[in-house]
């Protein structure tokens, strides 16, 4: 039988199993599955209890096997029941949450080597890994884990992890990641389904080099014999039987990192992980100051940029609305430099101070957009490390490292997660790797940046993600600081750089340096035109700065467009001739005809 106590009133009762053979039942073992319910394992089969009363206890359901042994994970609430001569048929059963509600999986059978007479329960552990569950059989004969993913239709073997090296293991699982520690050899090895290849299904090496595990910092000084006297727990604690302390296991992601040096791996392994975005960041920035090739950028950035995209799909489903990239809402940033660029080539071609910038135009049509825009500034555990030391990695000099303020800075703001990969936002990559570089490109050669740069921009494109105008403007700078105006004319014509407001305005900004920018951005305007009908006025304005009076007066016949004479006049008399002709027809251009004197009257 099974006691019971209620801790508020006191009150004590005895439950006995239910079977009709129950002078030769026993109950093995119990366990709460919810609050309500709670399961008897015995040597026949599996009764379910429901807790009615403070009291009392009813038989819902019952199975019945004969059982050899029994292994229970209470953090996926799965059981699983070994039969059969060489005990290797499992049968599962997924008690759920809600009351009296399980799930009886199929059967299946453990593969065993041939020359071993039964399975035994030590090989047998479950576990939930990318919100699936799997059995998990440590197979020591072999140095190999198996698991099994158990499913409401089937059990079916999915992958399969070489050990190599001979000995006990155990097994723990965090962030999603397998650890097998090899008790006779006190190693860890760390291994990820994920990173297996495509073709097959067995998993060859481990993420890191095996080494053993260490306390951290705050324990040290304490002495602590790793492996020893220990129970293994999962999904992640080791319980000290001879000290009667429990550890709790983590992973030391910035000692992985220095471990692997397949970048575009460490990119895959890194997104699936949590409170990995500075890393990812970091590495990044390492790879382009390391002059790594273009061809892994191009596979690393369509990874990341392949989620962005399908997170801003599921923008709906986010805590906060989606920031809109496209070029109505133009972030604070945005609009700042417009008025920057505007100025310059106001100033740089007319003493006219009383034009208005693009944004200003804007914003007496839309008073409502200012809401919309986006600003960028916005019990005793120890910790286990399963790679190398933490003093190994920080007496490191070699990579750049994000100071401790901007760690602080990316880990407080809100991270997002795609269904358990890591949402590396434009933002992000602007203002923690190209901006950096940006400001010390004396190091990093000009044009290796910009050809990162272009393919962070082609793989954002080729996502179908609006790119954000920082990062063309960011291109616009490198290339014309560095003289490569013919460069930037084929990125303009063959529409690298896409069209956008805040484009056309530094290309105006850049006239006086390059002259064909001028023309570039009048047919940038242009084409802007025919989705944007305030962008006819900023053209008007950048016919009239330039003096180009005819031409304005041509472009306001063809768009029928109503302007203020006082416009045309003023503009006319700065340009100014000897004979004042240009004033004049402008004033014959301005000045009502009969028939239209007559419809006034």
């Amino acid at each position: 039988s099974v006691e019971f106590i209620n801790i508020n009133d006191g009150k004590y009762f005895k439950q006995l199993c239910k079977s009709k053979y129950r002078s030769k039942n026993i109950i093995r073992d119990f366990y709460w599955t919810n609050p309500t319910n709670i399961i008897f394992v015995t040597n026949n089969g599996i009764e379910l209890y429901s807790l009615m009363k403070p009291s009392q206890l009813k038989l819902v359901k019952e199975w019945r096997h004969s059982i050899n042994w029994y292994v229970y994970a209470a953090h996926v609430r799965v059981l699983l029941v070994s039969t059969g001569q060489k005990k290797n048929t499992l049968h599962g059963y997924h008690f759920c949450s809600s009351p009296n509600n399980v799930i009886k999986l199929p059967k299946f059978e453990i593969t065993i080597p041939e020359n071993q007479p039964e399975l035994f329960e030590s090989e047998i552990q479950i576990s939930q890994i990318y919100s699936r569950v799997y059995c998990i059989h440590i197979n020591n004969l072999a140095k190999t884990l198996v698991l099994y993913q158990l499913t409401s239709r089937d059990s079916a073997k999915k992958f399969f992890i070489d050990l190599h090296t001979p000995g006990t293991v155990h097994l723990s699982v965090t962030d999603n990641l397998v650890i097998a520690h090899n008790v006779d050899q006190r190693i860890s090895m760390i291994f990820d389904i994920k990173l297996k290849s495509p073709k097959e299904s067995k998993i060859h090496f481990p993420v890191a080099a095996p080494l053993p595990i260490a306390p951290t910092k705050d324990h040290k000084q304490k002495p602590v014999k790793l492996y020893t006297n220990w129970k293994y727990t999962l999904p992640c604690y080791f319980l000290d039987l001879k000290k009667g302390i429990v550890w709790d296991l983590n992973i030391n992601l910035a000692n992985v990192v220095m471990g692997m040096s397949d970048r575009a791996k460490l990119i895959d392994f890194l997104l699936w992980r949590q409170n990995s975005k500075y890393l990812i960041l970091q590495v990044l920035k390492n790879m382009i100051e390391q002059g790594e090739e273009i061809s892994i950028f191009s596979s690393v950035f369509s990874k990341i940029n392949g989620i962005l995209s399908q997170y801003l799909q599921k923008g709906s489903k986010r805590k906060t609305p989606p920031i809109d990239l496209s070029d109505e809402a133009d972030n604070m940033l945005s609009k700042d430099k417009i008025n920057t660029f505007w100025n310059v080539f106001v100033h740089s071609n007319s003493d006219v101070s009383d034009y208005k910038t693009p944004a200003e135009t804007d914003s007496q049509g839309d008073s409502g957009t200012e809401s919309n825009r986006a600003s960028l500034n916005q019990s005793d555990q120890l910790s286990v490390n399963l790679s190398q030391s933490a003093d190994m990695f920080e007496s490191s000099n070699e990579q750049a490292e994000f100071t401790q303020a901007e760690q602080s800075s990316i880990n407080s703001a809100e991270i997002y997660s795609l269904d358990g990969q890591v949402v590396i936002e434009q933002e992000d990559v602007y203002r923690h790797i190209f901006l950096p570089l940006d400001d010390t490109v004396a190091r990093t050669d000009y044009k290796y940046l910009v050809a990162v740069l272009t393919e962070y921009i082609r793989t954002l494109s080729f996502k179908q993600i609006p790119v954000h105008s920082f990062f063309y403007e960011l291109l616009i700078d490198l290339l014309v600081r560095n003289n490569r105006f013919y460069q930037l004319h084929q990125f303009l014509q063959y529409h690298v750089i896409s069209d956008s407001m805040h484009v056309a305005c530094q290309l105006l900004s850049l006239a006086t340096t390059y002259p064909p920018a001028y023309q570039l951005a009048l047919d940038m305007l242009k084409r802007l035109s025919t989705e944007r009908a305030k962008t006819k006025e900023h053209i008007l304005d950048v016919l009239l700065i330039k003096g180009q009076v005819l031409q304005a007066m041509r472009f306001i016949n063809s768009h029928r467009l109503k302007v203020p004479p006082v416009r045309l006049l003023e503009a006319a008399e700065k340009v100014g001739d000897n004979q004042n002709r240009l004033f004049y027809f402008c004033l014959l251009y301005t000045s009502p005809s009969p028939r239209d004197r007559q419809k006034s009257r």
